[in-house]
């Protein structure tokens, strides 16, 4: 309207605007197009390697069926080696199966299930037990009799011999279902080797017990009539060599006896190892310039848990290679346990009677009193103070003159205690008023005596 002309660059600005949606939807319909394009490639793709997947089945089922010729139990490592390429063929097969599927739900498509697959599995399941089991079993078998003796892990190979167990009855059971004569003659003798080896498991028991001591080993060889002392050449062969199983009971009894004393061993070991990091919660108190003991629950508790512990061993028809050693820990935790009773009585008198004779009146009218109760106070800040220096409970409270020094303290505080009611008690008798107050009111009184008011009030 204004007529007014535009420089060019502008010009061109302003018509490629103008056009800019025409462009955009031309843009759009032509990545549609080759995306359909790409669609149908890859999809074409797609069933192209399902067709070699499915010729890559026809294959892998022809191996699985073909492990029916391998018969020979001197060939067990080169057949379970290739039952493992082949089991793990099957689980990649089982992995594409996944993708396939996948892909067909993006192009819309039904999913193909591959029934075929999961019948070859089935198939594949009593070679692959059999060939592995019995694969295991020879590497086991071998590792036992050859190894050093003082190796072996009972718990491993009882776990390892019951798992061969289980599998190879299933496989007789598989074999002889199917027909397959050589497999099932192989499944047979694996099975009559570990069947015969369970007679060995409870040997090893005995005599891989954790427990088996130097004694314990003297004393086996006093019973069967001959030397038995494994060391580091000692094999599970030398045990068959010495006929240690004709002494089956003897071997089980010893090592019966002593996993027992290794309980009551690794218990002592336990309890005293729960007690390193126990210390006593020593903290100020007010503004006395000295400390307190707090927070004693959870020590008394593990203290009650492990006295009744400790107990139950002293009465254990195996404690004998221990006797002295659970004797000296009763001891010790008795009085640890007397020590805390004491500290805590000390502690309740100390708590109650140090305000009172904290001041100068009532130390004036009690003086013998104030002399007993300041020998006991005496003794709490240096006992105190050696806590918060060495706070560690086991050590610190295992102390028979501690003991002695908290009953004595103890003893003290309860005759300043009586005292200090029976003068309470005159001074209700000389004043009837005083026999409305209570002790605290009262001692409030009788310690503020230069104060006319405090009395008067």
């Amino acid at each position: 309207a204004f007529h007014h002309a535009l420089p060019r660059d502008q010009f061109d600005l302003q018509w490629a605007a103008a056009g800019g949606p025409k462009n955009i939807a031309e843009k759009v319909d032509a990545v549609a197009a080759t995306l359909e394009m790409e669609k149908g490639r890859y999809q074409e793709d797609m069933e192209n390697e399902q067709v070699e997947f499915e010729e890559e089945l026809n294959t892998l089922h022809g191996d699985v069926l073909g492990l029916s010729q391998f018969v020979e139990l001197d060939q067990v490592h080169t057949v379970a080696a290739h039952v493992a390429k082949l089991k793990k063929t099957l689980a990649e097969s089982k992995e594409r199966v996944f993708v396939f599927n996948n892909r067909e739900g993006l192009f819309g498509k039904d999913m193909t299930e591959y029934t075929r697959l999961n019948e070859i599995n089935k198939a594949f399941e009593p070679y692959c037990q059999l060939w592995e089991t019995a694969h295991n079993w020879m590497r086991w078998k071998k590792a036992w009799t050859q190894n050093p003796f003082l190796s072996l892990d009972p718990e491993l190979m009882e776990k390892n011999h019951a798992a061969a167990h289980r599998s190879m009855h299933r496989c007789v059971k598989a074999f002889e279902k199917l027909g397959i004569q050589g497999c099932l003659d192989i499944g047979r003798e694996i099975k009559g080797q570990v069947d015969a080896f369970k007679e060995t498991i409870p040997l090893v028991q005995g005599l891989r017990n954790p427990g088996m001591r130097e004694r314990h080993w003297k004393a086996l060889s006093e019973a069967v009539g001959f030397e038995v002392q494994p060391d580091e050449e000692f094999t599970l062969n030398d045990v068959y060599r010495l006929g240690l199983g004709d002494h089956l009971e003897v071997v089980s009894k010893t090592g019966e006896r002593a996993g027992k004393e290794y309980q009551i061993e690794q218990a002592l070991d336990k309890m005293e190892a729960e007690w390193e990091g126990v210390m006593l919660g020593i903290v100020p108190y007010r503004e006395t310039g000295t400390f307190i003991l707090r927070g004693i629950d959870d020590l008394q508790n593990l203290l009650d848990e492990h006295i009744t512990m400790a107990a139950a061993m002293a009465f254990s028809a195996f404690k004998k290679p221990f006797a002295e050693r659970i004797d000296e820990w009763q001891a010790t935790l008795n009085t640890v346990s007397d020590v805390l009773d004491e500290w805590v009585k000390v502690q309740r008198s100390w708590l109650y009677l140090q305000p009172i004779f904290d001041s100068a009146d009532i130390q004036k009218q009690l003086p013998k009193e104030y002399k007993r109760f300041s020998t006991v106070d005496k003794n709490w800040r240096a006992t105190l103070n050696n806590a918060k220096a060495s706070p560690k409970a086991i050590r610190f409270c295992n102390n028979p003159k501690l003991l002695e020094k908290f009953q004595e303290s103890n003893t003290f505080l309860e005759l300043v205690q009586k005292q200090l009611s029976d003068y309470l008690e005159t001074k209700r008798a000389a004043f009837a008023r005083f026999y409305f107050l209570s002790n605290d009111e009262l001692l409030d009184i009788l310690s503020s005596t230069k104060d006319p008011r405090a009395v008067q009030a």
